[in-house]
């Protein structure tokens, strides 16, 4: 199952840092179109905290994929928070680092270092989670990484992300 939807493979980022890892920071947030339930909430949880490897057998089941679509207004392996290599077909990379807010009515960044996969990440929990339960998310999640040249900004509306560069 590729990770972006009309793209069979994901876009690289090796180039970019070194051995330690690659910084991205990123600033908005997601509104959800309704609060989730307690038990929605700690299914969200628990994808933000656990480490998901290849062998890895989550504690829930999504029952459903949807189709998602992602718009890129230009499609550059430096630009959209991914990896020309999977580390597994169930999920983007070891951690999702979005998560709800404070006030758990909308979905954030946790702040955390090197987030790789933002966007796919992004696409598997609208697929896997949000559509299914009949939640959307809106809002602009704007992206700065620590390359000169590396930002830009993730609108979703409804089940659409559109992934734009911010040119310098």
């Amino acid at each position: 199952m590729p990770l972006l939807s009309g793209f069979g493979k994901s876009l690289g980022r090796e180039d970019q840092g070194s051995v330690m890892g690659y910084d991205t920071r990123f600033t908005g947030r997601f509104a959800l179109s309704r609060p989730l339930t307690a038990e929605e909430s700690a299914i969200l949880a628990a994808v933000h905290d656990h480490c998901h490897e290849d062998d890895l057998e989550l504690p829930y089941a999504f029952l459903q994929k949807r189709t998602v679509t992602i718009e890129r207004e230009v499609i550059g392996p430096l630009y959209v928070g991914e990896s020309l290599h999977y580390l597994t077909e169930k999920f983007p990379s070891f951690y999702c680092q979005w998560t709800l807010s404070g006030n758990k009515r909308s979905l954030v960044w946790d702040k955390g270092e090197k987030f790789y996969n933002y966007v796919g990440w992004l696409e598997y929990l609208l697929s896997n989670f949000f559509a299914v339960r009949g939640v959307q998310l809106s809002g602009t999640v704007k992206w700065k990484g620590a390359n000169r040249g590396d930002r830009g900004s993730i609108t979703v509306e409804g089940n659409r992300i559109i992934v734009k560069m911010t040119h310098p």
